[in-house]
């Protein structure tokens, strides 16, 4: 993340120039950085420097001083700037204007970046300003909307620091433009101090000397955009945009702060089409033959007798499916608009950050930084009464503390401390989603609840070719908490620039009690006349006949635990003015996720048996099938500890205008996974999946829908039904995926 300044001091016929005394200020704090003194080779660093424009001095008797005025550096930059010293009284000045380097002529790491004036100025419209967008603006990355893509190395490959720590399970979630004074990456060979390949850090804005700050307010809308093909009139789009910040010293030359909001709202909807039963087919009514499945026989004039209309199904219709208002009576393809009156993501947004600077000492300095992002959401599902909600909040705190020992050795420490809560159901905006229970309890629909859940969500209904009656289920669907500890320490000694660090990361991942009503797929095979339809499917549905229905149990609130550790040691050795070697050791420890309600099993391949922790066989469903050995034994997957990786980089100056490069390095990230919000791969089951602890039931009907039917579509003996033999054996999978085994049967 900090930036390093090196140099050689010579005179101005080439030689160098030992013991020359070397001074770095930051004129915009008013602070002296850094005191050192040239080694016998004429040689300086200045490691660990925050991102920022600095003067350089340099002194030696006989000498004119030399000053070189705004350097610029950048985040993550290893800089060379080499003071030429001219024959004189040391009263005297020799002053040039350094300003940003073009490119790094010193490191084998390959890195761009862009700063907060680029972002400012750049045309961008986007309901969520990530980095993203201009991080596609350097050379090899692609993307722009999600997680980019660099040199070929995807996100697993990747990792983001926020002011020096790493977030990269939900730290997207923060990620706002706006906040940082720059953005960088490296793209290629990155040093022994990362464990990927490509490392994007993002280092927020501070504040200075003086008092400035912004107010800026922008605003989109649809006045130039095309109405969509099947909408019926254009749709209208308005977000607007505010964005306070500002900064000062709180103690001239001490202590600093800065502050910002920023924030989005977005206030209007948008029309959207489902697929409705038509007006006929509402009373019953269809065109083409539905055959009765108590008789085989067409019901007469193609009409479902109003006494053979499940109440449950009536209920249903009444209370929860609109009649068509659009198209052809006889259509019952996106043959109802509606208009819902919130946007399809956010509709608002606020994203605050707080920061506090402090020069404690000469010889040590510390920050304290706190940003977050908290947005609603009000959605739909398909139709009007699908209303779901999400509450989203993340939260970030970082801590660091430089402290210089000597001016060669200096030693960095970083704490960070993030949380990510999400919720579902909560009511928004005036707008409470429909609770399950209650639809349960207004339909009449039996069974389905065995959980007893109570709020948002729905009994999941799939008609075959209409929208189905489906609801994202109500439930706190992350509390995840993560506590990172870095340390890094950098000693100069001659010509080489040593360095030694470590991290350790700890990962509380917390998933509660999510809601589930019941699943049922209605697909036209039980009334159907020879190929099914989405008529027949509407008459399944109407007598009440689902081909499939299903129940879960959930479980309770659960989380896992996981530490990961990291050690380093690397060396910049400067071989010649021209030939910089950078070559270090990587070792981590990625440790493998555990429970503490000991909810976790694993797959033998070789029996086929699935195997429990022993403190969890007890809590074996007793519904799961018989016909699968379950033990107890050890479930987590082992924990690799010779991941050794080994880093080396090479730099040469052809030119004072280009550099060629060459590097290798072996790279061991963590295994992760593709759900939005299980992070871990190596545990079973996984946040939000049951595993053998909680079954879902899965009942397949008979041809004519004997076998079961609403009110209550689950049949009383779970073992077998209606004397059928068990046709489908599930196993679990091994643990690089996501189980659900559920007891599934033939009836």
């Amino acid at each position: 993340m900090n930036a390093t300044l090196r140099g050689t001091v010579m005179d101005a016929t080439g030689g160098v120039v030992a013991k020359a005394q070397i001074s770095l200020y930051e004129p915009v704090t008013g602070q002296k950085v850094r005191d050192t003194t040239s080694t016998d080779n004429g040689d300086f660093e200045l490691s660990e420097l925050k991102p920022g424009t600095y003067e350089l001095r340099c002194n030696a008797s006989g000498f004119k001083q030399f000053v070189a005025q705004n350097i610029i550096l950048d985040s993550g930059q290893v800089r060379r700037v080499n003071p030429s010293l001219a024959l004189g009284a040391t009263t005297e000045e020799v002053t040039v204007s350094a300003g940003a380097a073009v490119i790094s002529t010193e490191s084998s790491t390959l890195a761009g970046l862009f700063t907060a004036k680029q972002h400012d100025d750049s045309p961008q419209v986007t309901i969520y300003p990530s980095t993203y967008s201009m991080l596609t603006t350097l050379s090899g990355v692609q993307g722009g909307t999600g997680s980019p893509i660099a040199n070929g190395q995807t996100q697993q490959q990747q990792s983001q620091t926020f002011d020096g720590i790493a977030n990269d399970l939900q730290g997207n979630q923060s990620n706002n433009a706006n906040f940082f004074e720059q953005v960088s990456a490296s793209l290629f060979n990155a040093p022994a101090e990362s464990a990927v390949p490509v490392q994007i850090n993002m280092v927020t804005k501070r504040g200075s000397n003086t008092f400035h700050g912004s107010a800026s307010y922008r605003i989109y809308d649809s006045v130039f955009n095309a109405r969509g093909y099947f909408d019926t009139q254009k749709i209208p789009y308005l977000q607007h945009e505010w964005n306070l910040e500002g900064g000062g010293y709180i103690w001239r030359d001490r202590t600093f702060f800065y502050g910002q909001w920023f924030a989005q709202k977005i206030p209007l909807g948008y029309q959207t089409r489902a697929s409705v039963p038509t007006a006929a087919w509402r009373s019953g009514v269809f065109s083409s033959p539905i055959i009765d499945p108590q008789t085989g026989l067409p019901f007469p004039n193609n009409t479902i007798p109003a006494s053979r209309i499940s109440p449950v199904a009536k209920a249903f219709q009444d209370n929860y499916l609109p009649a068509p208002n659009i198209g052809p009576a006889t259509s019952a393809v996106n043959n109802y608009a509606f208009q819902f009156p919130f946007n399809s993501d956010l509709y608002r947004g606020d994203w605050p950050l707080a920061r506090i600077d402090h020069q404690l000492t000469k010889n040590n300095s510390f920050f304290v930084r706190w940003l977050m992002r908290q947005t609603p959401y009000v959605l739909n599902n398909g139709l009007p009464i699908l209303v779901w909600t999400r509450n989203r909040r993340h939260q970030q705190w970082a801590a660091g503390d430089t402290h210089l020992f000597t001016p060669q050795m200096i030693n960095e420490f970083r704490f960070g401390y993030s949380t990510d809560y999400m919720v579902d159901g909560q009511s928004n905006a005036g707008q409470t989603p429909p609770d399950g229970a209650q639809v349960l309890a207004t339909t009449g629909l039996q069974g389905s609840n065995p959980g007893n859940s109570i709020g948002q969500g729905f009994p999941s209904i799939s008609i075959t070719g209409l929208t189905a009656l489906t609801n994202v289920a109500g439930g706190t669907k992350a509390n995840n908490h993560m506590t990172t500890f870095v340390d890094t320490f950098t000693w100069q000694k001659g010509r080489h620039v040593l360095k030694f660090g470590g991290s350790a990361v700890r990962f509380s991942n917390f998933y509660g009690f999510v809601n589930d009503y019941g699943t049922f797929t209605f697909d036209g095979s039980i009334s159907k006349s020879g190929t099914a339809t989405t008529e027949s499917a509407y008459a399944d549905f109407l007598l009440g006949l689902p081909r499939q229905s299903q129940r879960t149990n959930p479980l309770g609130a659960r989380e896992q635990t996981l530490n990961e550790y990291g050690l380093f040691a690397q060396d910049s050795f400067k071989i010649s003015p021209k030939l910089n070697i950078d070559y270090g050791l990587r070792w981590d420890i990625y440790g493998t996720p555990t429970a503490a309600d000991h909810l976790m099993y694993n797959f033998d391949p070789t029996t086929g048996n699935v195997i429990v922790d022993p403190s969890g066989i007890s809590k074996v469903s007793p519904f799961y099938p018989n016909t699968i050995r379950v033990q107890s034994g050890s479930v987590r997957a082992l924990v690799d500890k010779t991941n050794v990786a080994p880093r080396i980089g090479v730099a040469y100056q052809l030119t004072s205008h280009s550099v060629v490069r060459g590097g290798y390095g072996l790279y061991i990230s963590r295994l992760g996974s593709s759900g939005t919000f299980n992070n871990f791969l190596p545990i079973n089951p996984q946040l939000g999946s049951t595993g053998p602890f909680s079954i879902s039931e899965v009942y397949n009907n008979s041809p004519n829908g004997s076998a079961f039917s609403f009110p209550n579509p689950y049949p009383s003996n779970t073992g077998h039904g209606s004397g059928s033999q068990p046709k489908h054996r599930w196993l679990p999978a091994p643990n690089r995926t996501r189980p659900h085994p559920p007891v599934q049967r033939d009836l």
